[in-house]
């Protein structure tokens, strides 16, 4: 077997979806000396001297005193807002906030956003499964217009905003309280208003490890995000229903953002032998390509993943390391298209640190998804108010369905015969995605194709 090139070691700022930081060398600090090379001279004159000049009259004719702490750090904020969506400037009052996110537990709404401080646009990125903001239905690429702090009972307009750590500072609260936000859904223009009580959100590795059909013994997990507990609780569930008999499995990846892209190799280390998962490069970036490293846990049994528009970066590349390496059926809709690696760089005197945007990922064919996404073997699609029931759904099931190492005995309120997910909830939706997986792999089943 051939060497896996991704060790456990593998530096946490190198992430999709989430970020972390990593610890690099000070930066080289430009040189204005006579023996400056030419590029560091074209740099003084087209960057360097028109900035020092704006400086300049900033300290001498702004109405008010500034520092030159105020006037880096919003340099800071400007030139990382003109890159692209995904690289920004933290601060460092928001760096513990920041990894708290990797960590799979943090207070608030539930909800990744970004924030263009040119035009002063605030967009739901993606809202993570199971918490307050998801299920209510605020959907990945909401635009949100309006914020009213209930506690403060202040009232914010996001064209008043100054950055990303303002609204973030202004949605994240006390478990409890209230916030209204007002959105506008990017495909059909609609204004909509949602009263969200905040809660401690804390993200599972995994949810609803269950038996879906109990005749074929066809298992089904849910995964809501890739962080560092993700590998670890999958596993307990992939045992847990091997022991219960299952001989095909569907992973629901529907609504995943993304995560690490360490456990993104991981998980997909769990199902496929020998084989490539995903390559990054970058304009200064070497190549890199990772590989799997031990045996499949499910000896090849037949695989279905589900996937929609909201499932992102590292649920991705684990989705496109299926489908190039024919493991298994890939169903649902064309997913959202994040095919890039951010990096955090920790800035010199503790200001905070740069998330970049460093390199790209590729599937194993070689084939970059940014901006077009993952396209199924088998495409089902969900218009925006099913795809809200579905996240009320599945948000649900995160409810419904705890943690199988717990015993049933000591979970408050619990059912210890709560059944396996099925095709409807209490609204009979139909799960239309997850009837077609089930159907999938039963033919698989009955032909032995696999």
């Amino acid at each position: 077997m051939k060497k896996f090139i991704f060790k456990k070691g593998l530096p946490i700022g190198i992430v999709l979806g989430f970020t972390l930081g990593i610890l690099l060398g000070p930066l080289v600090a430009f040189s204005g000396s006579g023996n400056a090379n030419s590029s560091r001279e074209k740099w003084q004159q087209e960057f360097f001297t028109p900035l020092l000049w704006a400086v300049h009259h900033i300290e001498n004719h702004y109405i008010e005193e500034v520092t030159p702490r105020q006037l880096l750090r919003g340099a800071y904020s400007g030139i990382m807002s003109e890159l692209d969506r995904y690289s920004s400037y933290i601060p460092a009052e928001r760096l513990d906030q920041f990894e708290e996110d990797t960590h799979g537990e943090f207070g608030g709404l539930g909800i990744q956003i970004t924030f263009d401080p040119m035009k002063k646009i605030l967009r739901v990125e993606e809202p993570i499964p199971g918490t307050p903001a998801f299920r209510q239905g605020v959907m990945a690429s909401d635009i949100i217009t309006k914020i009213f702090d209930y506690p403060t009972d202040k009232k914010y307009k996001a064209s008043e905003l100054e950055s990303i750590h303002e609204a973030v500072r202004i949605l994240r609260g006390e478990p409890g309280t209230n916030v209204r936000i007002t959105v506008i859904h990017e495909n059909t223009g609609e204004e909509k208003e949602f009263l969200i009580t905040r809660e401690l959100i804390e993200i599972p590795g995994v949810q609803a490890p269950a038996i879906v059909d109990e005749q074929y013994d066809i298992g089904y997990i849910y995964v809501p995000t890739f962080h560092e507990r993700t590998i670890e609780d999958l596993r307990k569930a992939v045992n847990e229903l091997r022991e219960k008999g299952m001989r095909a499995l569907i992973l629901d990846f529907r609504f995943n953002p993304g995560g690490l892209l360490s456990s993104a190799i991981e998980v997909s280390d769990m199902f496929m032998e020998d084989s490539v998962v995903v390559s990054t490069d970058g304009r200064t970036s070497p190549k890199e390509v990772f590989r799997t490293r031990t045996d499949d846990v499910l000896t090849k049994a037949p695989i279905a993943v589900l996937v929609n528009r909201y499932s992102a970066s590292a649920s991705e590349i684990f989705a496109g390391a299926i489908a190039d390496n024919n493991r298994g059926i890939i169903i649902g809709e064309t997913t959202f298209g994040k095919g890039s690696v951010q990096t955090v760089l920790p800035l010199q005197n503790r200001e905070g640190a740069l998330k970049l945007t460093t390199s790209a990922y590729y599937t194993p064919s070689g084939v970059s998804i940014e901006e077009k996404g993952i396209v199924p073997h088998i495409e089902i699609k969900l218009g925006d108010e099913d795809n809200r029931r579905l996240a009320r759904r599945l948000s649900d099931i995160n409810l419904r369905y705890p943690d199988p190492d717990e015993d049933d005995s000591e979970k408050n309120g619990s059912d210890p015969d709560t059944k396996a997910p099925d095709a409807a909830d209490e609204n009979d939706f139909e799960d239309v995605q997850l009837l077609r997986a089930t159907d999938v792999l039963k033919a698989l089943l009955i032909s032995g194709a696999f």
